[in-house]
């Protein structure tokens, strides 16, 4: 900044303008000192990662009893189109933590609309629909949900990527806690089997999703009476699940229909449980009736195991 006058006894403020706000950084003033003609200053231009392109910024300066002084200076733009992708936390715990992200790009505000695809690349986050960055905004909101797959799974580093036209993928990263304990499930099909030959089918699962060691799960059968199982059974290398049968016992004795308890236990796993109908095939055949002497009519009714005249 240089004034033209002879005198050079008096200090001179000069006050500094930009006509393109934000685009460099200024002083409000500068003071040309007593006996010096000019000031000297940086000129640092602002770098604010929008794609903006190359512009003229005047910068003016004035003083008291001085014209107003000019001078331009030539921007030019190095940013490029860029999405940007942020989560508001770390990690988010099953079966329903929720995570806000924000995706933005750094283009102008009076720009068109932009979609972005999202997409993770696990099934442990609920799928993420697309969003509209819409014209006039640089930025949208969305949540990220964590899934409940009732498997246990330990943690899992989720990445998320988000694409749109004429930008670079973007991606970021969240953790998803697992909040399953190890537990077994017990399915048995049909839930009502006959006393003679009758046999169902029942399925022990693990929710263990490291299937690398075998386990054994032991077998019960609250009355032994009515259905019979084995006494344990494996789930082998590589397999969530296995089957085994359930076998009606024929005790020759007519007592109906009867239920009984079916149950799964194994080390370190939460046991399961589920009831059984068995249908009797037997009837009430007594050895011998005695009907009064006389004649007549009778009723003869069951009670129990008896016959009652």
């Amino acid at each position: 900044v240089s004034r033209n006058t002879v005198s050079l006894t008096e200090a001179l403020t000069v006050v500094l303008t930009s006509d393109i706000a934000g685009s460099i950084e200024l002083p409000e003033s500068v003071t040309i000192p007593v006996g010096s003609a000019s000031f000297s200053l940086p000129v640092d231009v602002t770098d604010n990662d929008l794609v903006d392109g190359d512009r003229t910024v005047v910068i003016s300066a004035t003083g008291a009893g001085h014209g107003v002084g000019a001078a331009s200076l030539q921007i030019n733009d190095e940013d490029v189109p860029t999405l940007t992708l942020s989560i508001d936390r770390a990690a988010v715990s099953e079966p329903d933590g929720v995570a806000v992200a924000t995706v933005s790009h750094n283009l102008l505000d009076t720009v068109p609309s932009h979609t972005v695809t999202l997409a993770s690349n696990s099934a442990r986050l609920l799928s993420v629909m697309p969003v509209v960055i819409a014209s006039g905004q640089r930025s949208v909101t969305f949540d990220l949900t964590a899934a409940d797959n009732d498997i246990v799974d330990g943690t899992a580093s989720v990445t998320i990527t988000g694409t749109a036209q004429s930008f670079d993928p973007v991606t970021a990263m969240i953790d998803v806690l697992d909040d399953d304990a190890p537990t077994l499930s017990l399915t048995i099909t049909p839930g009502t089997i006959a006393e003679a030959g009758g046999i169902a089918t029942a399925t022990v699962t693990r929710n263990v999703g490291d299937t690398g060691q075998a386990l054994t799960v032991s077998l019960f059968s609250n009355d032994r009476s009515e259905a019979t199982v084995d006494d344990s059974i494996d789930i082998p290398i590589g397999e969530t699940s296995v089957t085994f049968p359930v076998t009606a016992v024929s005790d020759g004795v007519a007592d109906g229909l009867q239920s009984l308890t079916v149950s799964v236990t194994a080390a370190g796993f939460v046991s399961a449980s589920v009831p059984l109908n068995v249908t009797d095939d037997d009837s009430i055949s007594p050895e011998s009736l005695t009907l009064p002497d006389g004649g007549g009519s009778y009723e003869i009714f069951a009670t129990g195991d008896d016959l009652v005249v």
